[in-house]
């Protein structure tokens, strides 16, 4: 997990790990994960059937990326992320009452900084704040 100033966020922080949230959802959730190279990624979202109820593809940076999930029906879901690269799979459970198709939507992704950049630090003062961030 991910500490903020507006509180813990269920971002992914480590390269093996897929994260949805809220979950148990009402109708609509979040997907986070780390795409670990650059290339070609499927989503696939499953029922409890098997039957696949949607599909998404990207091309996708290496970084932390999201998808949101809404319109979801009452039941439990496979979630199916995979590329050449990686593969992830986790389990959504929905308490939703939608009537229509599933809808998975591309909200973001977040880059992971190449660890062999060299790093500066830099100090901001302005109107009383101080900030001390790391940049490259």
């Amino acid at each position: 997990m991910v500490a903020s100033i507006f509180g813990i966020n269920p971002v992914p922080d480590s390269e093996s790990e897929l994260r949805i949230y809220p979950n148990p959802a009402n109708g609509k959730s979040t997907i986070d994960f780390v795409a670990t190279a650059s290339g070609n990624v499927t989503n696939e979202l499953f029922d409890i059937t098997g039957k696949k109820v949607s599909t998404a593809q990207n091309v996708l940076t290496t970084g932390i990326h999201s998808y949101q999930v809404s319109i979801l029906r009452n039941g439990i879901y496979t979630v199916r992320i995979s590329s050449q690269s990686y593969n992830y799979t986790g389990k959504l459970v929905s308490d939703g009452a939608a009537n229509s198709e599933v809808k998975v939507e591309y909200i973001g992704n977040v880059v992971i900084p190449d660890k062999s950049m060299k790093l500066k630090s830099v100090s901001v003062e302005e109107e009383g704040f101080s900030l001390c961030c790391i940049k490259d």
